[in-house]
Formats: C-alpha cells, sequence, structure tokens
C-alpha cells in the first residue's frame, strides 16, 4: 500500500509557508493540503507565501489528471494574486508537472510558482 504523510511549518522570518510531503502523493491528499493552507491565518491575514517540498515524494498522477488543481486555484484566485509558490522536486515527472503549472497560474492568476531542485534556492526566492 502506498502511503504518504505531510508536515507545515511557518517560518516567521521570512514569511512562508513550509509543507513538506514524503512518500507517494495522490491529487487528492494535495487538495487537502492546500485547503489548509489556504484558510490560516497567516496566508489569510499575513500575506505569507508558500514553499511545497516535494523531494521526498512522488506525485502518483499525471499533468492528464491537473484539471481539478487547476480549476481549483482559479477559483482561489483572489487570494493568490500576486503570491509566490516556490516547489521543490527532485525527478523528471514532478518537474513537468510543476513546470506547467508555473506558466499557467501566472498568466491565469498571477501566482507566481517556481520549480527548483534545491530547498536553499527556493527558500532564497522565497526571501526576496
Amino acid at each position: 500500500m502506498n502511503s504518504t504523510s505531510h508536515s507545515i511549518i511557518l517560518n516567521h522570518e521570512f514569511k512562508f509557508i513550509y509543507y513538506k510531503h514524503t512518500g507517494v502523493v495522490q491529487r487528492k491528499e494535495i487538495g487537502e493540503v492546500w485547503c489548509k493552507i489556504l484558510s490560516m491565518s497567516e496566508f489569510l491575514d499575513l500575506n505569507y507565501n508558500i514553499l511545497s517540498d516535494y523531494s521526498n515524494a512522488k506525485l502518483d498522477f499525471d499533468l492528464s489528471d491537473t484539471d481539478v488543481i487547476n480549476q481549483f486555484l482559479v477559483e482561489k484566485r483572489d487570494i493568490l494574486n500576486g503570491r509566490k509558490n516556490a516547489v521543490v522536486v527532485n525527478n523528471p515527472h514532478d518537474t513537468v508537472i510543476s513546470v506547467v503549472f508555473e506558466r499557467e497560474m501566472l498568466d491565469k492568476i498571477n501566482f507566481k510558482i517556481r520549480t527548483f531542485s534545491t530547498l536553499a534556492a527556493a527558500e532564497e526566492y522565497l526571501s526576496l
């Protein structure tokens, strides 16, 4: 049986919400975590950005399965507009999915997603 877990940690110094997935990650699990993050006062009231760390995970879905995620993010355009999301991935499959979202979300709702291979580079992007 595939298993996954996640953690959420607040970085108050650089004002971002760090969440880390481990294991095999289903699309539904990402949605559940995003619902938590988007309801946090740090995100809603304090304008924190997001660092999504999938470096110890494997996304278990394909680009053809991302329409639901895309729709969810577009529905949240009012709170995502102008925000940053640094995504850390370490395999080609997950990189392709993240890079597609980079372009689509910037064009559709000005949500600034950037894909990185290291946590240090992602943190630097969010600290600017």
